[in-house]
């Protein structure tokens, strides 16, 4: 008798449960179309977010992700140098144009730079930032300037006249350029003038990569 008494509690409970109409097909037919909607929405979620982030759909994620990196590893480009390895003196004057080789190489992120013939070759189509100091001594004039695929673009110009107490003076400048994969920048000294560089590193020349194009 107390058993039956502790079970009827949940007879009542289960009661109405159990004499509700249940139908098993309808169930799982609401269920089903509920699932096949909210399958819809995130695809159409995800192809909207695939154009946002890819425009072109026909680009192949793999060709994507090549490129990407290829990319990535290309943005690293930077470097300094100064034009020699070791010691003093002057280089000049000559009777033509000569480029000058920065030998002492401290940062040549992406090796864009090569220290034997003193070119710097854009890996990358991309503006670039350029900046060349030049040393001369006492009495002595100096000229060079920024060269662009053999066209010169800006100049840097010290002299001195005769009777002058200062023993040494430089010059500098700059630029930003847009270059194209393959463009070379180099540095050249004008006829008749001179650079002079130590173990001080006085005569310098440095470029890196602001972004690509």
């Amino acid at each position: 008798m107390k058993v039956a008494l502790v079970f009827l509690p949940f007879l009542l409970l289960l009661l109405p449960v159990s004499m509700m109409p249940f139908d098993s097909d309808n169930w799982m037919s609401a269920d089903l179309e509920a699932l096949k909607q909210k399958v819809s929405s995130l695809e159409r979620e995800n192809k909207g977010e695939q154009r946002f982030l890819f425009p072109d759909h026909r680009l192949k994620r793999s060709n994507l992700t090549q490129e990407c990196f290829c990319s990535f590893s290309a943005l690293k480009v930077a470097f300094s140098a100064s034009l020699l390895a070791e010691g003093s003196g002057s280089i000049g004057p000559y009777a033509t144009f000569v480029g000058l080789v920065f030998r002492h190489v401290i940062t040549n992120v992406g090796d864009a730079y090569n220290s034997h013939t003193g070119i710097f070759t854009a890996p990358v189509a991309g503006v670039y930032r350029f900046e060349w100091y030049i040393g001369v001594q006492s009495k002595k004039q100096t000229a060079v300037a920024l060269v662009k695929n053999n066209q010169r673009v800006f100049t840097a110009l010290e002299g001195e006249e005769d009777g002058s107490s200062t023993s040494f003076s430089s010059a500098s400048n700059a630029a930003t350029l847009l270059l194209n994969a393959g463009d070379v920048i180099f540095v050249r000294l004008w006829p008749k003038y001179v650079v002079f560089d130590n173990e001080n590193h006085l005569c310098t020349f440095s470029g890196h990569l602001l972004f690509p194009m």
